[in-house]
């Protein structure tokens, strides 16, 4: 899937068709500012499907979500399981306009990533025997 981040940038729209019948949609946000501001992009997604009449689990408003976690879509809409990749510096060690980054960064980058799979893949775990 490429970006297609629209009124929000999570690129959800094509996700959120109904005709799709998705279950689950994962969310991984490395957006500027996620150890400040939490899911923010996610809240305007959630506000932009109820403008537009689309299922969309609740997402708190507010407060930071630095590890994990599933916003239950309750059977209505699909849920989200949203992990955040977030370090207190992440944008100062990894700046977008940074094309060519060196082998310390990299794997930095992949412990980060490694670390918030892990915890995400045993909470999806977790949710899925729940919902059995």
């Amino acid at each position: 899937m490429r970006d297609g981040g629209l009124a929000f940038n999570i690129s959800l729209v094509p996700l959120l068709q109904k005709e799709r019948k998705v279950e689950l949609i994962i969310v991984v946000d490395a957006s500027d500012g996620i150890w400040t501001t939490g899911p923010s992009e996610l809240v305007k997604a959630m506000q932009w499907a109820d403008t537009n009449s689309i299922p969309f689990p609740r997402i708190p408003e507010g407060g930071v979500q630095t590890t994990p976690c599933i916003y239950d879509g309750n059977n209505e809409g699909p849920s989200i399981l949203y992990v955040p990749i977030c370090s207190e510096n992440l944008a100062e060690q990894f700046p977008t306009m940074k094309l060519n980054p060196g082998d310390e960064e990299i794997e930095l980058m992949r412990d980060i990533v490694a670390e918030a799979f892990q915890g995400a893949l045993a909470l999806l775990q977790e949710w899925l025997l729940g919902r059995k």
